[in-house]
């Protein structure tokens, strides 16, 4: 017969292997085939104690416990996936901050470089209600322009809190964009004429001559209406801009000896001085048209709007050397019977 252990030959009747001494299966149990490499191997064998060699009983297999299973590591693919997929997404908004962000002007740097005061292109200071004088319920402004060049067409908006009656009788309060148009410095069409570098005070009045600003109309009941004195929590923000053109300058009507005088049918009469040391090619003189109290003079239609008086119209000279002294003449405007003209600034186009 054959070992079943190390697959030697054993003589017949034997208890145990001559080369290995492992125990032999007994004439009922038939010989194990031996071994080969592609079995799988047999579970150690061990002879428990107590009977003699010859009759000893079949011997117990006692397999050994298997090793536990190493847990499998989770692959880092998708947490690395997922945190590429996130710095992407930053980089994608920080990316459209950078394309969408109002510029912001740098007034003050550090020399060292390692610190820096960065400012909005305009702040809004503070906002102040008048209500006295002519002009009525209006607001005073104060712009900071940080952008180191003068600023034209300001645009702006402004809201505030009005208390309403709703359908059901009800009181609330309803934020609501206030009709707002700017009087000094104005141009028409509602916006702020410029802002100069650094501070400066706007005067903002209600663009009907009503003096309304905001109303409110329920479902059932009807329109109520507000003046700018009935309005809380005004917010003002400045919006869009323009700049001077190439070769521009703004000055004001002091700087350049404005005199202007209204006749009795409407014509103007008056003269500018260069007092710059540039030849002008253009300067263009924009006035504004007053009642006798100081308020607005409108064309008096139903729809007038305030900033009516603002498209009174200009005045173009050409050709103006430094140094000179030219007239300014300028018919009479239909629709209109102000009380008085005046300058308000004075826009030059250098002869380069």
């Amino acid at each position: 017969m054959f070992c079943p252990k190390c697959g030697k030959e054993s003589p017949e009747g034997s208890a145990f292997c001559p080369s290995c001494g492992a125990a032999l299966p007994t004439a009922t149990e038939p010989a194990s085939a031996p071994a080969t490499e592609a079995a799988a191997p047999e579970a150690p064998i061990y002879e428990l104690p107590g009977e003699p060699a010859d009759s000893a009983p079949a011997p117990v297999r006692v397999a050994p416990t298997a090793a536990p299973e190493k847990p499998k590591k989770r692959s880092k693919k998708p947490l690395v996936a997922a945190v590429a997929v996130v710095l992407v997404a930053a980089a994608g908004f920080s990316a459209w901050r950078l394309l969408t962000a109002t510029p912001a002007h740098v007034a003050e740097q550090d020399q060292s470089g390692t610190s820096e005061t960065v400012y909005e292109d305009f702040e809004v200071g503070e906002v102040r209600l008048l209500t006295d004088g002519d002009l009525g319920p209006r607001l005073e402004v104060s712009i900071t322009n940080n952008t180191g060049e003068i600023a034209t067409s300001v645009g702006f908006d402004a809201t505030g809190d009005i208390a309403i009656t709703d359908e059901y009788g009800d009181e609330g309060t309803v934020n609501a964009d206030l009709n707002l148009v700017a009087w000094e410095p104005g141009v028409y069409g509602g916006a702020i004429a410029y802002l100069q570098p650094g501070e400066n005070t706007v005067t903002i009045i209600p663009e009907y001559p009503s003096g309304v600003v905001a109303s409110y109309t329920p479902d059932q009941g009807d329109t109520q209406e507000f003046r700018l004195d009935e309005v809380e929590n005004i917010e003002f923000e400045v919006g869009s801009t323009r700049g001077l053109g190439s070769g521009e300058q703004l000055l004001t009507p002091e700087d350049c000896g404005v005199e202007i005088e209204l006749s009795p049918d409407g014509s103007i009469t008056g003269s500018i001085t260069n007092n710059t040391d540039v030849r002008w090619r253009r300067a263009t003189v924009h006035l504004r048209a007053e009642n006798a109290d100081g308020t607005p003079a409108t064309m008096g239609l139903n729809d007038s709007t305030n900033d009516e008086a603002l498209n009174y119209g200009e005045i173009t000279v050409e050709y103006v050397r430094p140094g000179e002294t030219v007239d300014l003449e300028k018919g009479a405007s239909m629709y209109y019977d102000p009380a008085r003209v005046v300058a308000t600034y004075v826009v030059i186009e250098e002869d380069v």
